[in-house]
C-alpha cells in the first residue's frame, strides 16, 4: 500500500512534469506580438513628440519614407482618430502631423524604430507587411497611463530597438509572470498554483497579443503581491501596491472600492479588523500618492509636462472606452450587445447592481476575510466593466481561495479556453469564435456570484452547515 508520504512524491513528480509541459507549449506558441510591443514601446519612447494623440500620424510619415507612397496608399486607406471613435484619411493624419515637433536627430531614431518594427511585420507570412501596418492603424493607439509612461520611457532610450533587444525588453513580462506564480505559491501552496497556471496557459488567446510585448504585466504583479501581503496580514504594504496597480490600470481601484466597502459592514464592530482596515486605506494614500510623485518627478525630467500628460491620458481613456462593439470583451454589456438588448446606461447599471448584490450578499454572509474579499472583488467587475478579455487573466487569482466551488468554475473556464484553441486551429473566423469566447466567459462570470451565494443559501437554510 502507497503511504501518504509516497501519495506527495508522486503528487509533486506529476505536478513538476504538467509545468513542464505547460512551459514548453507557452513558449512554443508565444512569440513576440510586434504590433502591440511597438504600440508599447513607440508610444512610450517618444511620448515626448507624440502624446496620446499623434502615434499613427508620426507613423504614416514615417512609412511614406520607408516604403513607396503610392503602394502604401493602396493598403492604408484610413486611419484611426485618436481624438475621438472614427477615423481620417491618410492626408488628413499627414497634415496633423506637421503639428508635431521633432528634433532632426530624433526623427531619425524614430524612423530607424520604425524601420526594425517593419522589418519584424514582415517575418510573419500571414499578412504583406504592408497589409500588418493597415491593421495597425486603425487599433486603438497608446493607452497605458502616465505613471506607466514615466519608467518606461527612460528604458526604451536606454535600450534600443534591435534583435537582441527585443529579446531583452520581451523578458520583462516573463520575469513578470514567472513572479505572479510564485506568489501564487506562496499564498496557496502548490496545488492552487498549479491549478492557476494551467488556466493561464491554456488561455491562449487571451494570450495572443500580449505575450510576450512590454511590461503588459506589471499591473498584475503589483496586485499579486498586494494579494501576498494582505494574505500575511501586512495591510500598509498590501494597500501600497494596491494602489500601484491601480494607478497602472484603473479598474483594480474599482475592486478595492467594493473590497473595502465589504470589509467595512462586516467588521463595523470589530475595533481591531477596522484598524486593519484602516492601515490598508493608509497604504492606498501613500501607494497612490507617492506613485504619482514620482511618476510626475519622471515625466518632467523627460522634457513632458505630467498635467498635458494625465489630462490628454483621461481624454483619450474616456474615447477608448466608449468605443463598443468590441469582440474582445468581456461583460456585461458584451451580452447586451450580442444579444441585441439595449437597457439604456441606467438600466445596465441597475442590472449591474443586482449582480454585485448576490456577491455582496454571499460575502457578508460568509464573513469573509479580508484576503477573501479582496480577491473576489475580481467578480465585481464584469457587472460594470466593459474590458479586454487578456485582463481576465487575473482569474488566477481565484484558485488561492482554496474552495471547490471555485475551483469547478476554474476547471470550467479551462475547457473553454482548450475548446477556443481548438476552434482557432487552422480555423477562418477568428472574430466570430473569439466573440462565442467572451460571451460564454460573460455568462459564467455572471452567474459565479449567484451560484455561489444560491449554494450558500440551500446550505444554510436546509442543512444547516457552513456555508461554502
Amino acid at each position: 500500500m502507497i503511504s501518504a508520504n509516497q501519495l506527495r512524491i508522486i503528487k509533486s513528480v506529476l505536478y513538476a512534469v504538467l509545468i513542464v509541459l505547460c512551459v514548453i507549449y507557452l513558449f512554443s506558441v508565444r512569440r513576440p506580438h510586434i504590433p502591440e510591443f511597438a504600440h508599447y514601446y513607440i508610444g512610450a519612447k517618444y511620448h515626448r513628440e507624440l502624446g496620446y494623440f499623434g502615434i499613427y500620424d508620426a507613423y504614416l510619415k514615417a512609412l511614406m519614407e520607408i516604403h513607396n507612397s503610392d503602394s502604401l496608399l493602396t493598403y492604408i486607406r484610413a486611419v484611426r482618430n485618436l481624438e475621438d471613435i472614427g477615423y481620417m484619411s491618410p492626408d488628413k493624419s499627414l497634415k496633423r502631423f506637421a503639428n508635431q515637433r521633432w528634433r532632426p536627430e530624433r526623427w531619425r531614431e524614430f524612423v530607424a524604430d520604425v524601420r526594425f518594427i517593419d522589418k519584424k511585420l514582415a517575418e510573419n507570412p500571414q499578412k504583406s507587411v504592408l497589409q500588418h501596418w493597415s491593421t495597425i492603424m486603425v487599433d486603438h493607439g497608446y493607452n497605458p497611463p502616465p505613471t506607466y509612461t514615466a519608467y518606461v520611457l527612460p528604458l526604451a532610450n536606454l535600450i534600443g530597438l534591435n534583435e537582441r533587444n527585443l529579446t531583452i525588453l520581451c523578458a520583462f513580462d516573463i520575469i513578470f509572470v514567472a513572479a505572479i506564480f510564485t506568489l501564487i505559491y506562496l499564498i496557496a501552496g502548490l496545488d492552487a498554483m498549479v491549478l492557476s497556471f494551467v488556466f493561464f496557459v491554456s488561455a491562449r488567446d487571451m494570450l495572443s497579443y500580449t505575450t510576450w510585448s512590454l511590461f503588459r504585466f506589471d499591473w498584475m504583479f503589483a496586485l499579486a503581491l498586494a494579494f501576498w501581503m494582505m494574505k500575511k496580514e501586512k495591510f500598509l504594504i498590501s494597500g501600497i501596491f494596491w494602489a500601484i496597480s491601480s494607478l497602472l490600470r484603473i479598474f483594480p481601484a474599482y475592486m478595492m472600492f467594493f473590497a473595502v466597502i465589504i470589509c467595512l459592514i462586516i467588521y463595523r464592530n470589530n475595533s481591531k479588523n477596522l484598524r486593519k482596515l484602516g492601515k490598508f486605506v493608509l497604504g492606498l494614500i501613500i501607494g497612490a500618492v507617492g506613485f504619482v510623485l514620482l511618476s510626475a518627478i519622471l515625466l518632467t525630467l523627460e522634457g513632458i509636462d505630467p498635467l498635458k500628460a494625465y489630462i490628454q491620458f483621461f481624454a483619450r481613456i474616456s474615447v477608448h472606452s466608449a468605443e463598443s462593439q468590441l469582440f474582445n470583451a468581456i461583460g456585461l454589456k458584451k451580452l447586451f450587445e450580442h444579444f441585441n438588448f439595449n437597457p439604456g446606461p441606467l438600466g445596465e447599471l441597475l442590472i449591474g447592481l443586482i449582480f454585485a448584490v448576490f456577491l455582496a450578499v454571499y460575502l457578508i454572509n460568509l464573513r469573509a476575510n479580508p484576503y477573501e474579499i479582496a480577491v473576489m472583488s475580481i467578480l465585481f467587475i464584469p457587472p460594470f466593466f466593459y474590458l479586454s478579455h487578456y485582463y481576465y487573466l487575473m482569474l488566477v487569482f481565484l484558485p488561492t481561495l482554496k474552495r471547490r466551488i471555485i475551483n469547478l468554475f476554474m476547471g470550467v473556464f479551462i475547457a473553454i479556453n482548450i475548446w477556443i484553441t481548438y476552434s482557432l486551429h487552422g480555423a477562418s473566423g477568428y472574430y466570430r469564435i473569439v466573440d462565442k469566447e467572451c460571451v460564454a466567459y460573460s455568462i459564467i462570470l455572471l452567474l459565479m456570484p449567484i451560484s455561489l451565494w444560491g449554494i450558500q443559501f440551500i446550505h444554510n437554510k436546509y442543512r444547516k452547515t457552513n456555508s461554502v
